[in-house]
């Protein structure tokens, strides 16, 4: 039977694999086994990328090295927050999440939330894979936690759905209610356009709308299909989108627990 392992054993066992990979092939069986979670569905894009990138470490690790993906956070209650503090405490090995929730830990994180910073998605990967994301690995790491180099998936800009009326100009945002994650930045950001947001977690988003506690959400028009939202709102924001750029950029960066040295080179690598 497969267990549970410390962080220093499975950091000396990686240092040994690593060794062991360059004099054999064979199959062995796992010894290392450690967990993945992401808010999206079992069917969406970011859960089948995840699954092959875990694929490909287990292949580079001679099955050593084996994560099982969780889809829609392993349905534990208090969704991504949660998540988060599972994955700071050491519970969770890896975790996706976008940086304006990060910022809840990492407050420089909020960065990746200002609206109109980002304008194009090659913009957001040049900054987070360059000084900016350097800068803010730098300050994951002071609460114990890490995030992968070039290591973010993308979901695309946020747009903004809504029930009751279209959303092309700010006029159109006095006193909506938008559905908005738990992160300052966010809520905020709201507030100060004339919109009342409504606080609730992802795994919330659908029941939150339908309910009418909220009459609009904002997320990238993927996540929006997938996650049916087309069967409350009746309106997308595109106009809004083509004249204003009003987004907030979401690329959630894969956030490790704790390892040291070898340990995260051999298991990142791979992506």
């Amino acid at each position: 039977m497969v267990n549970r392992i410390s962080r220093r054993k499975f950091t000396q066992g990686l240092m040994a694999a690593s060794g062991l990979l360059l004099v054999s092939r064979r199959a062995r069986a796992a010894e290392f086994e450690l967990r993945q979670f992401h808010n999206q569905p079992a069917d969406s894009p970011l859960d089948k990328w995840l699954v092959q990138m875990w694929d490909a470490v287990k292949t580079e690790s001679n099955g050593r090295v084996q994560v099982q993906t969780f889809s829609d956070n392993n349905k534990i209650a208090g969704g991504d927050p949660a998540a988060l503090n599972m994955v700071a405490s050491g519970e969770l090995d890896f975790f996706t999440l976008n940086g304006g929730s990060i910022g809840n830990l990492v407050p420089a994180s909020n960065v990746q939330g200002l609206l109109f910073a980002f304008h194009t998605p090659a913009q957001v990967f040049d900054l987070l894979d360059g000084d900016l994301g350097d800068y803010l690995r730098e300050e994951m790491k002071s609460k114990g936690i890490y995030a992968v180099p070039k290591g973010c998936f993308d979901n695309g800009f946020h747009q903004i759905t809504c029930a009751t009326r279209p959303i092309r100009t700010v006029e159109d945002l006095q006193g909506l209610k938008i559905r908005t994650p738990d992160a300052p930045i966010y809520v905020e950001a709201w507030k100060a356009m004339g919109a009342s947001p409504v606080v609730a977690n992802f795994n919330k988003l659908y029941e939150t709308l339908k309910s009418g506690t909220a009459e609009a959400q904002t997320n990238p028009l993927a996540v929006a299909e997938f996650l049916k939202l087309y069967e409350v709102p009746r309106h997308a924001g595109n106009d809004f989108q083509r004249c204003g750029h009003f987004f907030i950029p979401a690329p959630p960066g894969i956030v490790l627990r704790p390892l040291e040295g070898n340990d995260r080179r051999a298991s990142l690598e791979p992506a």
